[in-house]
């Protein structure tokens, strides 16, 4: 996703929620795997 453009990544809270469940759900995902890094904005 673009960061340079200077708008948020989430339009909304319904985005945002998806973010965070993603986010979350990839952290647990790869909580095992020291070669993995999962990070949001």
């Amino acid at each position: 996703y673009p960061d340079s453009d200077g708008k948020l990544m989430a339009d909304n809270t319904l985005q945002f929620r998806w973010i965070t469940m993603i986010k979350a759900n990839l952290d647990w995902l790869f909580s095992q795997d020291s070669n993995v890094f999962v990070a949001g904005d």
